[in-house]
């Protein structure tokens, strides 16, 4: 087994607390193309990948509330971005559902990680986004949000 070191660390959090209930933003309503940002590493928090190979771990904490009249399922995205390159690619979806219909507070903690092998070595941007697949009253994204990567060099 290789010996791995990390060389690289970038995040995003909601500000200014990163907590339970500390924002309300609407995730539009159902539809098969309508996608949400919740969080970018982009900019001063791109990646620099140093090395062809190296790995990048990509962890996310989202927390969301959907309504209690309905069932609501929501499709959590990862996109990789190569800057001159024109296309985002998909690299990580995973669906996330209230399904119980009148509970009183329906809400979810998403949390996922996903291995990326960017192709190239230089800027490599990842965008996360939301998309909801069921239910079209009211859901949000409430918080926490946690967006981070950690590039390992082999």
């Amino acid at each position: 087994m290789k010996s791995m070191s990390i060389v690289e660390v970038k995040y995003r959090v909601l500000l200014p607390r990163n907590r339970f209930q500390a924002t309300q933003v609407p995730i539009p309503p159902e539809s098969t193309t309508i996608r949400h940002l919740v969080a970018s590493l982009n900019g001063t928090h791109a990646l620099n990948i140093r090395r062809a190979g190296n790995l990048v771990i990509l962890a996310g904490v989202v927390g969301w509330q959907g309504s209690n009249l309905e069932p609501t399922r929501v499709v959590y995205e990862i996109y990789r971005d190569l800057p001159g390159t024109g296309n985002a690619e998909l690299i990580f979806s995973v669906e996330d559902a209230i399904e119980l219909a009148g509970l009183d507070l329906q809400r979810s903690g998403a949390s996922f990680i996903h291995v990326d092998v960017p192709p190239s070595t230089g800027e490599v941007r990842y965008f996360l986004f939301v998309r909801r697949v069921q239910g079209t009253l009211p859901a949000y994204l409430i918080g926490p949000v946690t967006f981070a990567a950690l590039q390992f060099e082999q």
